[in-house]
């Protein structure tokens, strides 16, 4: 499950949503730039990655002395459930002449000195948390970036949801919340939801009822 938003959704909201586990698909906000993230190495060769529009790319060096930003493909989105929250990784695949290097990054979620962070390898010291390093990695680093193909598959769903939110902003008084306290206007809510899943589900069936007899018909026939 997941939340569709647009690009009022910041940071703060998608980390607080993917640490429960949850998918948020929305538009990067435009006053994010690129950022530097991080120099890596693999044998012989070096590989500069940025941040860039939700995701890494690669920053790569013209003949005329500029430089571009290119997307790392991302191979998959991968989810660890743990005990009180979730973790999520792209799997990239980085170009190289020597070949494809496989590399995971951590993305929609930024990590904080009481998460567990790992030390390193060649030092074994503790690493620092992205909040020590001042790098808000749910800004930066979406679950689904939106330049990718799901991104624009999913997207278009978020005029479903606004007009369910307009629904319920008619089905009360006022267009006002009726209810007083965050329990009770969580009980609202969720009668709302369930009212409309049922109202789903029946419209569901009754089509489904409609096309399994104009199936039977064609058979007889």
């Amino acid at each position: 499950m997941g939340v569709i938003y647009d690009g009022a959704f910041r940071g703060v909201h998608r980390d607080a949503l993917a640490r429960l586990g949850l998918l948020v698909i929305n538009r990067q906000h435009g006053s994010v730039k690129p950022r530097a993230y991080e120099l890596v190495r693999f044998g012989r060769c070096r590989h500069d990655l940025w941040c860039d529009q939700g995701r890494i790319a690669e920053r790569v060096l013209l003949d005329d002395g500029t430089s571009t930003l290119i997307p790392v493909p991302v191979n998959r989105l991968e989810h660890r459930q743990g005990r009180t929250k979730s973790r999520w990784y792209h799997l990239l695949l980085i170009p190289c002449r020597h070949g494809v290097h496989p590399y995971r990054v951590q993305v929609g979620i930024t990590t904080t000195p009481d998460d567990r962070i790992g030390t390193d390898p060649d030092t074994g010291r503790r690493l620092k948390s992205d909040t020590e390093r001042d790098f808000h990695r749910a800004e930066y680093l979406q679950q689904i970036p939106e330049s990718t193909l799901t991104h624009q598959q999913l997207y278009p769903y978020r005029s479903d949801s606004e007009s369910v939110h307009n629904q319920l902003d008619q089905s009360m008084w006022n267009n006002r919340m009726i209810s007083y306290g965050l329990e009770r206007q969580k009980v609202f809510l969720l009668g709302f939801a369930i009212a409309q899943n049922a109202t789903s589900r029946r419209v569901f069936l009754e089509r489904a009822g409609v096309q399994e007899s104009a199936d039977a018909r064609r058979q007889s026939a």
